[in-house]
C-alpha cells in the first residue's frame, strides 16, 4: 500500500476525529465573525463585551483540566456529548436578549471548547498508538482550514442580510448533526492500559522534567500563536498604514499557512520526528516575528505571518505528539487534560501581555519581545535536547476499548 493510500486510509478510518475538528473550527470562525453583530445588537460597550468573553476562559480552564479524566470513564461518548452541549451553547448565542445571557451561553461553549479539545487529544493519542502515524499534525491543519473557509463564508451572509440568529441556528444543526453522526460510528477506542503492574484508575501523572520542559513550549508557543491572531490586523492597520480589508488578511495567511505547514509535516511522516520540528517550529517563529516587528510596509508583515504559519504552527501538534510519546501510559490522558490547560493559559495570557506592552512602548516592540520569547524557548530546548532528556517510553498494550 503507498503513502498516499495509507493516509487517506486513516482520514477515513478516524472521520469522527476530522469531522468534530471541523465543527471546532467552525464555531469559532463564526463567533469571531458574528462579534460585530452581536455586540451592536447587545448594545454593549467594548469594556462589557470584554467581561462577557471572559466567561469563555472560565469555562475552557477547569474543562480542559478533567477532560482527560473524564475520559476515562466516558470513553467514546464523551465526543457525541460534547458537541451536543456546544450545539445548545451555539443555539443560545444566537437569541441572547442580554450580556448576562451572553456571558451564559459563552460559558457553556468554553466548557464544551475545553471539553472538546481534551477529548480529540486523547482520541488523537490513541489513534496514533493504533497507527503508528502523527495525526496530531492532521487535526490540527483542519481547525485553520475550518477557521479560514467558514470566516468570509459567514462574513458574506452578514453582507447579504441574514439574521445572526440563522446563522448561529445553522450551526448548531451541523453540531446536533455531527453529534448524532459520531455516536452511530463503529468507530472504537482505548480509555486506559493494560495492567503493567502498577495502579491505573486513578493513578496521577507524576513530575517529569521532559513534560514540564514540553508544557512550558506549549504555554510559550500558544502566547505567540495568538499574538498574531488577536494584533496582526490591528497591526498592519494602525501602524503600519494597511486598509481594512488589507489587515484583515493578517490572521487569515497565517492561518492558511499554519494548515499547509501542518499538513506538510504530516505528509512527511517518520522522516522528521517531533523533536526537531519544535525546535525549528521555534528557530523559525524567533526570525518570522523579529522580520515582523521590523517590517516598513504591510506586505514585508504578511510575509512574516507566512512564514510563521508555515514554519512555527507545526511545532504545535508536535508537542502534543512528543508528550503522548514519553508520557506513562497509565496517566497519558490526564497528562493529555494538563497539557492542555497549560496552553490555554497561554490563550489567555497573550493578549494581556501583548497588549500591555504595546501600550507601554508599541507594536513593533511587542513583537520583538515575542522573538526573543522564542530565542528563550529555543535555548530552553536545545539544552534539554542535549541533556538527553527526551526519550519516548516504550508503547503499552491497551484494553478496555469502549
Amino acid at each position: 500500500m503507498t503513502s498516499t493510500q495509507e493516509g487517506g486510509h486513516v482520514l477515513v478510518r478516524f472521520w469522527p476525529l476530522w469531522l468534530s475538528k471541523l465543527m471546532w473550527g467552525m464555531f469559532w470562525a463564526t463567533w469571531g465573525a458574528m462579534v460585530p453583530a452581536v455586540q451592536s445588537r447587545l448594545g454593549l460597550t467594548d469594556a462589557g463585551l470584554g467581561e462577557q468573553l471572559m466567561m469563555v476562559v472560565v469555562g475552557v480552564l477547569p474543562a480542559t483540566f478533567i477532560g482527560g479524566r473524564l475520559w476515562t470513564r466516558l470513553g467514546r461518548w464523551q465526543l457525541p456529548l460534547t458537541l451536543l452541549v456546544y450545539a445548545a451553547g451555539t443555539l443560545w448565542l444566537g437569541h441572547v436578549q442580554s450580556g448576562r445571557e451572553l456571558g451564559m451561553a459563552l460559558l457553556i461553549c468554553g466548557v464544551a471548547s475545553g471539553m472538546l479539545e481534551v477529548t480529540l487529544a486523547c482520541m488523537i493519542a490513541c489513534a496514533q498508538d493504533m497507527t503508528g502515524k502523527r495525526l496530531f499534525s492532521v487535526g490540527q491543519a483542519i481547525f485553520p482550514l475550518a477557521v479560514v473557509v467558514s470566516a468570509p463564508a459567514v462574513g458574506w451572509m452578514r453582507r447579504e442580510g441574514v439574521e445572526p440568529a440563522y446563522i448561529f441556528e445553522g450551526l448548531a444543526a451541523l453540531m446536533l448533526a455531527a453529534a448524532i453522526l459520531t455516536s452511530l460510528s463503529s468507530l472504537r477506542f482505548p480509555t486506559r492500559p493494560r495492567d503493567t503492574g502498577g495502579p491505573v484508575r486513578g493513578a496521577q501523572p507524576r513530575f517529569s522534567a521532559p513534560l514540564a520542559v514540553l508544557m512550558l513550549m506549549g504555554f510559550f508557543l500558544y502566547v505567540l500563536e495568538h499574538a498574531v491572531n488577536h494584533w496582526s490586523a490591528l497591526y498592519l492597520q494602525r501602524d503600519l498604514g494597511a486598509d481594512a480589508f488589507l489587515a484583515s488578511w493578517g490572521p487569515s495567511i497565517y492561518m492558511g499557512a499554519a494548515c499547509i505547514g501542518r499538513l506538510a509535516v504530516h505528509g512527511m511522516g517518520h522522516r522528521l520526528t517531533d523533536l526537531p520540528v519544535i525546535v525549528f517550529g521555534f528557530a523559525a517563529g524567533a526570525a518570522a516575528l523579529l522580520w515582523v516587528g521590523s517590517a516598513t510596509a504591510p506586505g514585508f508583515a504578511l510575509a512574516g505571518y507566512l512564514a510563521a504559519g508555515l514554519l512555527m504552527s507545526p511545532a504545535i501538534p508536535a508537542i502534543y505528539s512528543l508528550s503522548t510519546s514519553i508520557a506513562d501510559p497509565q496517566t497519558r490522558m490526564r497528562l493529555l487534560g494538563n497539557l492542555s490547560t497549560v496552553c490555554n493559559i497561554g490563550y489567555v495570557v497573550s493578549p494581556l501581555a501583548f497588549g500591555s506592552m504595546s501600550s507601554a512602548y508599541g507594536m513593533p516592540f511587542s513583537w520583538r519581545m515575542m522573538s526573543a520569547a522564542a530565542v528563550i524557548c529555543l535555548g530552553m530546548l536545545l539544552l534539554a535536547q542535549f541533556s538527553g532528556m527526551f526519550r519516548p517510553r516504550a508503547a503499552a498494550g491497551i484494553i478496555n476499548d469502549v
